[in-house]
Formats: C-alpha cells, structure tokens, sequence
C-alpha cells in the first residue's frame, strides 16, 4: 500500500508541473489534455483572497467542521487555555474542590461510569442477601482465603491502570505537540513565500496561501470524518478543487497529503529564481508539515493493543466482583442494616474510582476528538 502511495504521489509530481513553462509561467490548458495537466494559476488578488476567507464565517452554522465544538464546561483540555483559564483552574484548592464538587454531576467520566458503578452496587447488594439467607454460604465467605485473595489483585490493577493511562497521555501530548509544529511550520512557510515569491509571481503566492489557509481545516476535517468540499470549494479555484476531489475519488488520498503534493508542485517551477536558502527553508517547513501529519496518522492507526485494554477491563471485573465476597465474610456479628449500608457505599466508591481511572484511560488514548482543532485551525487560517 505505502508504495502504491509513493507511486501515485510520483506520477502526481510529475504530472502536475507539466503545465507550467522552464520559467514557471503558466501555459494555457489544452483543452483536449487530461485534467492533471491543465493546471492554470487563476486570476487572483489579495482582496478576492480575504473576501473568499471571510465566507468561511458564514459557512459556519451548517457546516460542522468549521463549528465551535469544544466544551465551554468547566475547565477542559478541549479548549484553547487563556490566562484567565489558568487563574481559574490554579485556584486555592478549597475553591477548586467546591467547583469541581458542584460540577459533579455534570462530569463526562462520571456519566460514562454511573451505569457500571450502579451494576456492581446491586451485585454486592446481591453477594449481601444470599449470604445472608444461605448460612452455608455466609460461612464460606469467613473463610481468610476469601479475603486476602481479593486483596492481592490491588497491587495489579493499580499497575495495569497507572502504564495504560500513562500511554494514552503520552499520546494525547505527542498528537497536541504535532499541531503546534503545523502552525509553525505553515505560518514559516507563508512568511518565506511572501517574502520570496510573492515579488516574482503574486497569483502563484496567493494560490499557495489558500492552500496553506485551509490547511489545518482538512486535518481536523481528516481526524474527525467532517465533510470539508464546501470549505475547499469556498477557497480554492474550481480546477483546483475538482483536482483535489478527483485525487480522493481516484487514489484513497485525503485532503492533507494532496495539499502537500499540490504545494510542492506550485515551488519546484520558481524555485531556481529564488535563493538557494530560501528554497531549502520552504522544503523543509514543507517536510515537517508531512512528518507532523504522519505522526497523528500512525497515532489514528495504531492504538494501544486491544489486549491490554481487553486485560485490564476483566482483571478489574473480577476484583471488583470478589470485593462483596470479601466485605461480607470479614463480618462476624449480626447482619445489620447499617453493615449493609456500608459494603454498598465501598463497593461503588472503589468501583467509580478504579472504573472512572480506567475510562480516562481510552477517552484519552483517542487524541483526536479532544485537540482544540477549531481553535487550531483559525490559527493557521489567520
């Protein structure tokens, strides 16, 4: 498949260029040539430039993927952090444990847990009658074994827990780290081709700023399966937006890779009028773009293995169906209301502890559906 790929992005390099001169000028497309070599630069401005950029505000209400879609809940990784986010969220604890307190039910990990929490409730409160009604089976129970063999899975469990919700934070910090080298590189990148190009061929220039405008909105469009042809077809010519939707109809490639290949082709015809340095600098903010994307595709593609997810999820299944077991056995006088009552109250707090921990873990080990990218892209955008 990789190769498929490099061949389909060779012939596309080689193809794309041809409708330009040895100088770089445009040649005027043949009508009877394929699509690939009838690229024209289009008659362009900076002001139809900005004009088209500030239709993207008007798309916004019925396109989701230029939709505000982080949470304003709180504070939230979802979101791009202002300084009066950090005074918030760096309050004296007494302060941030009463918000955080009241904002308790509100939580996504606590809604996720409730459902699980509640089961284990009512299968300790299952455990509590059957013993209480078979003495055979409240005996059983009193047997040590019982409890000390439910106490040796706490050492486990917290170590299966603590690696893999150390992993997905890893991963959510290296996707996060690759967006920030996307606006790096691409506002470097912008800044070498107006201060290069730009005086040489300025409809060329513009062409490769819509390209680089909409850049960060065809990687959240990728990462997050949101439609972008309107986006591309608001900032891009027709050619150049059909050429595109064909590379993705025709060779399986998404919108970032065609962008870098499309980018690369529009500098290689001007590169021999610009400084040799200017050009190496352009190829390099190019390839870091690449790197960057090939990163968070390897990071989409390969999750923590399943089996360790798998693992951790029955390992914790059965301790915290053996911790009833174990609470009920460790009473030796009568059963009481109050005793009940309390094996309940374990059972669920240990159960939203330890499930809560574990769910965090796979929110988290997805990077992509809490990077702020709307907030992101706006920023290469701009």
């Amino acid at each position: 498949m990789t190769s498929l790929k490099l061949y389909t992005s060779l012939l596309l390099l080689i193809s794309i260029p041809s409708a330009f001169g040895s100088t770089g000028e445009a040649v005027p497309p043949n009508p009877t040539t394929s699509f690939h070599s009838a690229f024209e630069p289009p008659r362009d401005s900076v002001p139809k430039f900005l004009s088209d950029l500030s239709q993207l505000a008007l798309l916004e209400k019925d396109h989701p993927i230029l939709q505000y879609t982080e949470s304003n809940r709180d504070n939230s990784y979802t979101k791009n952090w202002k300084v009066q986010d950090w005074e918030r969220h760096q309050v004296r604890s007494f302060f941030r444990y009463r918000r955080h307190l009241g904002t308790w039910f509100n939580s996504t990990t606590a809604n996720a847990v409730w459902p699980t929490v509640i089961s284990l409730t009512c299968w300790a409160l299952l455990i509590q009658l059957l013993a209480y009604k078979f003495e055979s089976l409240n005996s059983f129970l009193k047997q040590p074994a019982i409890a000390k063999g439910a106490a040796s899975f706490g050492a486990p469990i917290s170590l299966l827990l603590a690696l893999r919700t150390n992993r997905s934070l890893n991963r959510l910090l290296e996707a996060r780290s690759m967006f920030g080298k996307y606006i790096r590189a691409s506002g470097s990148l912008m800044n070498l081709i107006a201060t290069h190009v730009s005086p040489i061929d300025k409809e060329r220039a513009i062409l490769l700023g819509r390209y680089l405008s909409i850049y960060g909105w065809c990687t959240k469009g990728f990462f997050r399966k949101e439609a972008d042809g309107t986006l591309i077809q608001t900032m891009l010519p027709p050619n150049e937006a059909e050429w595109i939707r064909r590379q993705s109809t025709s060779h399986n490639l998404d919108a970032p890779s065609c962008i870098h290949i499309r980018v690369r082709s529009l500098l290689a015809p001007i590169l021999s009028e610009i400084p040799l340095s200017a050009g190496n600098a352009m190829e390099d903010r190019l390839s870091t773009l690449e790197s960057s994307l090939g990163v968070n595709k390897r990071l989409l593609g390969s999750p923590i293995p399943p089996t360790y997810t798998r693992h951790t999820s029955r390992v914790l299944c059965l301790y915290l169906g053996l911790i009833p077991f174990s609470l009920v056995g460790s009473n030796d006088g009568p059963v009481s209301a109050t005793f009940l009552l309390s094996i309940l109250l374990v059972v669920g707090a240990t159960a939203y502890v330890l499930v809560g921990i574990d769910e965090i873990g796979v929110e988290i080990e997805n990077p992509f559906p809490l990077i702020p990218m709307q907030a992101l892209s706006k920023v290469i955008q701009n």
